[in-house]
């Protein structure tokens, strides 16, 4: 018993020794290390099923691959959280695959983009539509998925323009452009750097000034996947008149055929119209018409119009007159019996008709007005007178007229005196004496008398203060005479008198005129007829000349000219006779 005792004693004490052998520092560090193990167990398993997160960004979400260059492909951008294997799919409206951008492609955590140029796997665009972008993320043991939608639009954009034409002509400079398109469009005109304001409803209008001659317009609209709608067309501006001329008939023509053709030449395309009626045009641009005139005094009025509007018109008179013209002789009859072998006839003609007598033509004044010495053969002479107008109509009249000498036919009557024969030659002598003094005189009054008219410059400035305010008139006398100076409006009325019958001697003459009439009045600016009449004892003759007075106000704004003017020589008013 007693022996048994101590040795269990012994073991006691031996497991007490061990059990207090561990110090407090070294059971810490085996706890922590106990739950550093614990904790991996833990969470190994919970980091290899967590699944990687991504995030996905388009930088448009509408594009058109339709090879423009413009929006042709989408990129997307994307973000791992964490390695992945990624896949990258495009989806169609009904969840279909068309295309893989990529098929489980390992990727480390970060950023990265793919693009897609809208094409199926086949390499062809896909049809217009909304389609999904989606990314397959695959970890270890999960995976996670993101998708985009984005819209494949190829269309182009409406574009209507309104009224517009591929060509477009008008005489208008300020052209108008409107027309209609997508509200979210943006409208181009030319290469302006601002583009057109396009409202709500998708309508734009813009105005632009032109030049002459044609401009281009090209306009374009764009839509917001790029797709573009353009149209070109050309806005031609013309503001000139077409050209027209008349050939046929000449202006101031006189013509004696009714109706007369009218031939001219216009630009071609014109609408040409002869006294309102529209006439036929060929490619060249020449037309004919016959137009019925009246009797006197025409206007033939032709006007060309293009297709814009613009107008040109010419007007020009014509002279119809179809019968001759009238010839009335003031002393010379049919029959008539004359003693002397010359006579002086006078007589009128229409105004601006040419006379021929027996062959020789004969000078007729602005007033028609003629006179002539005619010489006899003993006997019967006939006497042919032809006038011509200016359309070519001719009236010839004949007058007979008869010429015996004086004391030829019959008997002497100093025979019936019963007279010697002495004394009747002395009395035959007696009288021719006298007579042929008489007969040189005669002669000599009714030799011929030449007298012209002229004028230095035919238009003239009375209220000018120089010498050109004048008119100086030339007078040419062949022999002496009573001269008559006369002036007449286009009327045929009489405005002033300068001359009165007053006797001029041969020679050279000049007269001034200041355009005044008897009033002492300036004329109005205008033609006038000055006509002079040189007026012998047996001879009558006329000449005329057509002058211009242009009565134009002149403002005397210098002392010079009002020097000039003072120390002029003549006096407003006043006919100045020089002879030369």
């Amino acid at each position: 018993m007693n022996q048994t005792t101590p040795r269990t004693h012994t073991r006691t004490y031996r497991r007490r020794r061990t059990s207090t052998g561990l110090s407090l520092p070294s059971v810490l560090t085996m706890a922590v290390g106990l739950g550093v193990v614990a904790l991996l167990v833990v969470l190994f398993p919970l980091d290899w099923v967590r699944a990687p997160t991504v995030n996905m960004t388009t930088d448009q979400t509408v594009f058109s691959p339709n090879g423009d260059g413009q929006l042709d492909v989408v990129t997307a951008f994307f973000e791992l959280s964490q390695p992945a294997n990624v896949t990258v799919e495009v989806l169609n409206s009904v969840g279909q695959r068309v295309r893989t951008l990529m098929n489980e492609q390992p990727l480390q955590a970060g950023q990265h983009s793919f693009a897609w140029d809208g094409r199926d796997e086949g390499g062809f665009v896909v049809p217009d539509g909304t389609y999904r972008l989606r990314i397959i993320a695959a970890g270890t043991m999960r995976s996670s998925e993101e998708s985009e939608p984005v819209t494949v639009d190829t269309t182009p954009p409406p574009l209507v323009l309104a009224n517009i034409d591929k060509e477009i002509v008008t005489r208008e400079t300020s052209f108008t452009l409107e027309g209609t398109t997508s509200p979210d469009a943006l409208v181009w005109l030319n290469d302006e750097p601002q583009p057109i304001a396009v409202n709500p409803n998708g309508v734009f209008r813009v105005v632009r000034q032109l030049p002459e001659g044609t401009t281009t317009f090209t306009v374009r609209a764009v839509d917001i996947a790029g797709n573009t709608a353009t149209s070109t067309f050309d806005v031609t501006v013309r503001t000139t008149p077409p050209n027209v001329t008349i050939l046929e008939p000449q202006p101031e023509a006189w013509l004696n055929t009714n109706p007369v053709t009218v031939r001219g030449q216009a630009q071609p395309g014109a609408i040409v119209t002869v006294n309102g009626k529209e006439v036929p045009i060929n490619e060249d641009g020449q037309f004919s018409v016959d137009v019925v005139l009246e009797e006197g005094d025409n206007a033939i009025i032709v006007e060309a119009r293009d297709e814009v509007g613009n107008v040109s018109h010419i007007e020009q008179i014509v002279h119809l007159r179809t019968q001759g013209p009238t010839i009335t002789l003031t002393n010379l009859t049919d029959g008539l019996k004359v003693s002397s072998p010359t006579l002086r006839i006078a007589g009128q003609v229409d105004p601006g008709a040419s006379l021929i007598i027996n062959g020789q033509e004969v000078p007729v004044d602005s007033r028609g007005n003629f006179s002539a010495l005619l010489t006899f053969a003993e006997g019967d002479n006939l006497i042919t007178l032809s006038a011509t107008d200016r359309a070519g109509n001719t009236t010839t009249i004949q007058r007979m007229v008869r010429y015996t000498p004086a004391g030829v036919s019959g008997e002497s009557p100093l025979a019936s005196l019963n007279l010697p024969n002495d004394v009747v030659a002395q009395r035959v002598l007696l009288g021719l004496a006298l007579l042929v003094p008489f007969f040189l005189l005669v002669v000599y009054w009714m030799r011929p008398l030449h007298f012209s008219l002229s004028v230095e410059n035919p238009v003239f400035y009375p209220n000018r203060p120089d010498d050109s305010r004048l008119l100086v008139m030339n007078l040419d006398l062949s022999r002496p005479a009573r001269v008559t100076i006369r002036v007449y409006d286009q009327m045929d009325n009489l405005v002033a008198t300068l001359v009165e019958k007053r006797k001029h001697r041969r020679g050279d003459h000049f007269r001034l005129w200041d355009g005044r009439d008897e009033y002492g009045n300036v004329l109005p600016s205008g033609s006038y007829l000055v006509e002079a009449t040189a007026d012998t004892r047996f001879t009558t003759v006329t000449s005329a000349v057509w002058v211009y007075v242009d009565a134009t106000p002149v403002m005397l704004g210098t002392v010079s000219q009002q020097a000039d003017r003072q120390e002029h020589a003549y006096v407003e008013g006043e006919i100045v006779d020089t002879d030369i």
